[in-house]
């Protein structure tokens, strides 16, 4: 009869129809973990205070006097 789906013919389409929800779950968990590495703590070295950066041989902040030190910043993106 015209306009009548073989139910045989419906397996395929749950067949993708798993196969494409798997891949789209697969692929945000992925992309979950990769939005974590950005936001690791990145060690700088410099003013914790006013979050400037220092070559190592430099001992005080030329902004606050305050001492400079090494510290994490988060990166946020």
């Amino acid at each position: 009869m015209g306009g009548w789906v073989d139910l045989g013919s419906m397996d395929n389409y749950i067949v993708i129809g798993v196969w494409a929800f798997t891949i789209y779950w697969i692929w945000s968990e992925y992309k979950k973990d990769r939005n974590n590495e950005s936001l690791m703590p990145v060690e700088k070295y410099g003013c914790p205070h006013c979050n400037s950066e220092y070559q190592s041989h430099i001992e005080v902040c030329a902004d606050c006097n305050n001492q400079l030190a090494f510290y994490f910043e988060e990166l946020i993106k």
